[in-house]
């Protein structure tokens, strides 16, 4: 299993545009600043494991997910509530 930091940013987009986030909101509650939180969600810069907890506790998933995209019942669960709060952005 390897680290992909453009996949972890992607998972991290995913997560905070599914809340309605924008990435000033996040950085606020992150305490970090916008352009950080811009350039890992791209991919080209990685986080501290203070600010990986962080993300974690945002947005109530584990590390593993953020990581490494891990698949638990409570991950299942957040990715279904991802994909219902999208269906309802729809509507």
């Amino acid at each position: 299993m390897n680290f992909d930091p453009k996949a972890f940013g992607e998972r991290l987009q995913q997560l905070r545009v599914s809340r309605g986030m924008t990435q000033e909101v996040l950085a606020e509650k992150a305490s970090t600043e916008r352009s950080h939180i811009a350039k890992i969600e791209k991919g080209t810069r990685a986080c501290s494991i203070d600010l990986l907890i962080a993300f974690s506790s945002i947005f109530d998933v584990s590390t593993d997910y953020l990581l490494f995209g891990g698949t638990g019942l409570k991950n299942e669960l957040a990715a279904a509530i991802e994909n219902l709060a999208a269906l309802v952005k729809k509507l």
